[in-house]
């Protein structure tokens, strides 16, 4: 028991600072140190046991963003539970109330992450089909990519097989709802402390190894905040979770290497930050017999207004 509740202190501390550890001269400096953050505890340790709360943390957080204006970012540290069957070891929104909740904050403006899972599920299969058929939360779910330019889809050794209903391959769940990607390995952050603890302070200690879809979550969530922020220093509407989603899947590295299985693109920030104010219009004309067809499409994020097509 002690070892699984420090687990997730450590967790939770690597989580939060690869985007707010400040940039104070020693340790590591977040994504969006700069950023305010608020924390919704999921847990808490009563002697030997721990009382999950998970409804209660996920309403408060979704309710405090939605009336602080649209484009707040919630991100998720935890994969679903699990209960010794395929549905575990995915999002969390497997569950049907938090799909429901999901659902309604990313309606009322909230920009939704959360981890793939870490239990190689394919979410594509029938494994899932009750929550397929509940249809699209506007969550971005984050799948974990290699730390090299192939951005492939990660398996790891299991050490925690617990998590995963104690069989199985530990992997990036996959399938065509997850995506964008983030590194699921060798991210330097605080917490653990297999890296170096200064002066035997839990406060002070840091790891090499962070990793999984626990890594890759707070990776995408510090590209959406920070494209967020240069959406909003431009005088431009915020990107709701469905735009947020789509705009770093197109603006991202896609996934390459030879693992199958879609995590989707990689996030790149600099085009992300470089082009949230620009239309994407593509024109495609076809002819049958005298009819001529011609769609204009813009793939956004923004509106293009007074668009001129002339066919010759």
């Amino acid at each position: 028991m002690e070892n699984f509740w420090n687990l997730w202190v450590d967790h939770g501390t690597a989580t939060l600072g690869q985007n707010l550890a400040p940039d104070n001269g020693f340790g590591v400096t977040g994504m969006t140190h700069d950023a305010s953050g608020y924390i919704y505890q999921t847990g808490e340790r009563s002697g030997t046991t721990v009382a999950w709360r998970f409804e209660n943390a996920y309403c408060n957080a979704l309710a405090d963003s939605a009336i602080a204006g649209n484009g707040q970012i919630v991100y998720w540290e935890h994969q679903s539970p699990t209960r010794g069957s395929a549905v575990s070891g995915g999002p969390v929104e497997l569950d049907a109330l938090l799909h429901s909740m999901t659902r309604t904050g990313t309606d009322a403006g909230v920009v939704v992450l959360m981890p793939a899972g870490n239990c190689n599920r394919n979410l594509d299969s029938g494994d899932f089909a009750e929550w397929q058929g509940w249809g699209d939360s506007g969550a971005i779910i984050v799948g974990a990519g290699s730390a090299t330019p192939q951005h492939e889809r990660l398996f790891w050794l299991p050490p925690w097989p617990q998590f995963c209903g104690g069989t199985g391959t530990q992997a990036s769940s996959y399938g065509q709802r997850v995506g964008p990607q983030g590194w699921g390995e060798g991210v330097v952050v605080s917490g653990f402390g297999d890296l170096i603890e200064v002066d035997d302070d839990i406060h002070r200690r840091y790891t090499a190894a962070f990793a999984g879809t626990s890594s890759a979550t707070p990776m995408v969530a510090g590209a959406a905040l920070l494209t967020q922020q240069r959406a909003i220093s431009l005088g431009l509407t915020p990107l709701s979770s469905r735009e947020m989603r789509e705009f770093l899947q197109r603006t991202g590295i896609p996934q390459g290497g030879t693992t199958t299985g879609n995590i989707g693109a990689f996030v790149d920030l600099e085009a992300a930050i470089t082009q949230v104010a620009d239309a994407d219009l593509s024109i495609v004309t076809t002819t049958q017999g005298t009819m001529i067809t011609t769609t204009v499409t813009n793939h956004g994020p923004r509106t293009a207004d007074h668009v001129d097509v002339t066919i010759i």
